[in-house]
């Protein structure tokens, strides 16, 4: 059977058979979403625990840390397969909820990628990009 999935190209599966760990999204993550680019024009700072991975949806908190407005922990969730995560966060600030989505490539104990952060009544995004390590 090995042989079969080494034949047929199905690293992937290869992978998720032998490193179960590696597929988790389980535990502590920390990282940041870089919007010094946008017009939001700050860092902000995740430090992410993953409390449940239900092999597709995860869930969890995350302390959100935006250096004008100071630190805040607030829910988590998502959905990951084993090299793609999207994370999606609701942030109190100055008496409106911000959304933030970070979407990534991930690469075991990284994740690459892009974040959004959605204000209220605004009619596009602001992009930028982020990283998560374990």
């Amino acid at each position: 059977m090995l042989f079969t999935m080494l034949r047929s190209g199905s690293r992937a599966l290869l992978l998720a058979l032998f490193l179960p760990g590696c597929t988790n999204m389980r535990g502590a993550w920390s990282g940041s979403c870089d919007f010094s680019d946008g017009s939001y024009g700050e860092e902000v700072f995740l430090d992410l625990q993953i409390d449940h991975d239900h092999g597709r949806r995860i869930d969890g908190t995350a302390r959100v840390t935006v250096l004008s407005e100071g630190a805040q922990d607030v829910d988590l969730t998502g959905e990951h397969t084993l090299t793609e995560v999207l994370l999606d966060m609701s942030i109190p600030a100055q008496g409106q909820d911000l959304s933030l989505r970070f979407t990534g490539q991930r690469d075991l104990d990284q994740v690459s990628g892009s974040c959004e952060l959605w204000v209220p009544g605004a009619t596009s995004a602001v992009y930028g990009t982020g990283q998560l390590a374990r």
